[in-house]
């Protein structure tokens, strides 16, 4: 557009005569022969080829790199001007050539200033945009009100302002807090402002007090007496001063005024007044708050130029170039509260260590380069691998073949690393990363119905170590404790158990004595049976899973052998046993000793919870990939409130009109749910009133 606009301008100046001077100083007439003008259409034509060629150029390679020869081309149209006037007697038209030319060349390239000048623009507001929507997910946007609440809060000031520039370069305030019922002002000798005027000069001597700050770059404070009533009258400006004086007593008060500062640019002022007066250890305080508050009125003014629309272009326009100044600042601010987190983790006792995807360290904390015992130097040169390696050991001793299962399956690695050369246990993950945003982008359902992978973009990888030595010294103490404690109670009970078995079989006792006996001896038998059972889960729980007696082994032969060893104590009961009829299983690798127990617990809790002559079926079958064992009886069954709490140590259920069964310890279905969790599987039930119960494991199969 502009290759048509401008030489048809310069086409309308020289059809007008405007240009005929100027033009006269180009030709070279031989005495006073007449030079031949030139058509207007060839010359139209002409300009707008130039003009088209010259656009053409500068839009594709600049201004700066054409400019030479640009140059060239006009000294050389120059000269072709002087030569074919002087020789051949005619015009080639060479100012309306060269002007088409030239306001071409200036027009382009003036656009293209001011399409990257408007870009940039757009930019810097997107940037602003992009980083008020990262951090308000954590925190609100500009509140200077909330800090100067905070501030009244921690210093029971009376009144806090917060100062900005205007246009002219005039402090004018941005936001205040006063609280209520505080005197409006007072003056130097510690009374009350009565009027207008006096206010007036309190106000005017407060921001004399802040510009004072802003010229020296520090602290500013004034000392004043406060006056505090002590008796229920208020003064009134009628009130002799006498009984003013009578009544009232002074109190140190100060006022306090502060540069807000952020980037080194100071960016307005606080004033604050303190009516217990000002401690210098409140120093740091109010610095702290005022680089936050400097922050939040940078973005307030960003608010304030963005709806302040300029009529010229960006690259004309003083407020638009204070907005793209503003907005810079501002980013800077969003910069800073950005690195919060990293400032955060890096006092963390715990180590991270965040990496691209391509294994360069981005982030590594102090706690890391702990653990890594590496310094900051010899950081820099490290990659993620070359970090990983100094954590090898007999349980993480492949760093490579570890990140690669995360990044191929999302899963994260974790793993307990000993060191026994510093007796140190660190508790080591590597995870990776995804963006959440496009998950909820791709999938606005609730996350339980997304796979833990899908259409999240991965982003980073993360390790995290976190030193467990002495969680782990706490678990052995609780260990031994826990056996010393069994231990000492099984000697006592062994010894009742004993003598009252030892007494029964004395046949001069009497018969309601030698029933006493038989109860005594029942007892500590359960009792033993309960220390026995709650000794085996508390190895589980604490991480005794005994990984040097897995082997392979086939849950059909565990299940026929539970029935065998179980047929006495259903007979017992009139209670049947069956085995469904299944093919050959795939083995499994676990603990033959903990899997025969769990299912026998299963088995003794279908038997002692369903009635007589009724069938417990017992069953394996192959599931996908697992391998399930079930125990299903047509007892009383469970309310379903009592579902989920059925695997909780010592829950024990209870039928309407029925007490706890005594002979139930309670950690039967806990140490099954602790052997299944240990070996990769997993629980369930279902049970319905009145029709039975259906408890089931599942374990990995080979």
């Amino acid at each position: 557009m502009l290759a048509t606009c401008l030489p048809a301008f310069v086409l309308w100046l020289w059809t007008t005569g405007w240009l005929e001077s100027l033009h006269a100083v180009f030709i070279w007439r031989r005495g006073f022969e007449r030079v031949m003008p030139p058509g207007f259409a060839p010359l139209a034509g002409a300009c707008l080829a130039f003009a088209f060629i010259t656009a053409l150029v500068v839009q594709k390679q600049g201004a700066r790199r054409t400019l030479i020869y640009f140059t060239v081309s006009l000294i050389a149209l120059c000269a072709a001007s002087f030569g074919v006037s002087r020789f051949a007697g005619y015009d080639i038209g060479f100012v309306p050539l060269v002007l088409s030319i030239v306001t071409t060349f200036i027009g382009v390239h003036l656009w293209r200033v001011w399409s990257l000048d408007a870009n940039l623009s757009s930019d810097i507001e997107r940037a602003v945009k992009r980083s008020s929507d990262y951090t308000g997910t954590m925190r609100r946007e500009a509140s200077l009100d909330t800090g100067l609440h905070l501030l009244q809060m921690m210093l029971g000031c009376d009144e806090a302002v917060v100062y900005r520039f205007d246009a002219r370069g005039h402090l004018i305030p941005a936001a205040r807090l006063r609280l209520a019922g505080s005197n409006e002002h007072i003056d130097t000798n510690g009374r009350p402002e009565r009027n207008a005027e006096a206010a007036n000069h309190a106000w005017r001597e407060g921001v004399r007090l802040c510009e004072t700050a802003i010229r020296k770059g520090e602290f500013q404070v004034l000392h004043t007496k406060q006056i505090v009533h002590t008796a229920s009258p208020q003064a009134t400006p009628d009130m002799p001063d006498e009984y003013i004086a009578a009544s009232s007593k002074p109190t140190h008060a100060a006022r306090v005024a502060a540069p807000l500062s952020t980037d080194e640019r100071i960016v307005g002022a606080l004033l604050v007044s303190l009516p217990q007066g000002f401690n210098p250890d409140d120093r740091t305080l109010l610095e702290a708050t005022g680089s936050q508050l400097a922050r939040d009125l940078q973005r307030d003014g960003y608010a304030r130029d963005t709806a302040q629309r300029s009529l010229l272009p960006a690259c004309l326009s003083t407020t638009a170039s204070q907005k793209r100044v503003t907005g810079f600042n501002l980013i800077n601010g969003k910069l800073l509260e950005a690195s919060f987190p990293a400032h955060a983790l890096d006092a963390s006792d715990s180590g991270y260590a965040i990496a691209s995807l391509d294994g360069q360290l981005a982030f590594v904390n102090q706690a890391m380069r702990n653990f890594a015992d590496i310094d900051r130097a010899t950081l820099a040169k490290f990659d993620l691998f070359q970090l990983l390696d100094r954590f090898r050991s007999h349980a993480f001793d492949e760093p490579v073949i570890a990140v690669r299962r995360v990044m191929q399956t999302g899963t994260e690695y974790t793993r307990e690393l000993y060191f026994t050369e510093r007796d140190q246990t660190l508790s080591f993950r590597i995870q990776l990363v995804t963006d959440t945003a496009a998950q909820h982008q791709h999938h606005p359902m609730p996350s339980t119905t997304v796979s833990p992978n899908a259409s999240r973009a991965p982003l980073c990888l993360i390790v995290t170590v976190h030193d467990v030595s002495q969680m782990k010294e706490h678990e052995r103490l609780r260990s031994d404790m826990v056996s010393l404690m069994s231990h000492e109670l099984r000697t006592p009970i062994t010894s009742i158990n004993g003598f009252a078995e030892l007494l029964a079989g004395d046949e001069n006792l009497p018969a309601d004595a030698r029933e006493f006996l038989t109860i005594i001896s029942n007892e500590s038998q359960r009792l033993s049976r309960m220390i026995d059972n709650f000794l085996l889960v508390t190895r589980l729980e604490q991480g005794d899973k005994r990984h040097g007696s897995k082997s392979p082994l086939l849950l059909d032969d565990v299940v026929r052998e539970t029935i065998a060893q179980m047929q006495p104590t259903a007979r017992r009961k009139r209670i049947r046993l069956v085995e469904r009829s299944v093919t050959r299983l795939p083995p499994v690798i676990a603990d033959r000793s903990l899997i025969m127990q769990a299912v026998q617990n299963l088995v003794d809790n279908a038997i002692r919870y369903s009635p007589e002559r009724t069938t417990v079926s017992i069953g394996a079958e192959l599931d996908a990939e697992v391998i399930r064992i079930s125990v299903e009886d047509r007892g009383y069954g469970i309310p379903p409130e009592d579902l989920d709490r059925v695997w909780e140590k010592f829950f024990r259920v209870v039928r309407e009109g029925e007490d706890k069964d005594e002979e139930s310890t309670g950690l039967g279905l806990s140490f099954v749910r602790e052997v299944v969790e240990q070996h990769g599987g997993a629980v369930g039930v279902a049970s319905q009133i009145g029709r039975g119960s259906r408890f089931h494991f599942t374990l990995p199969r080979v």
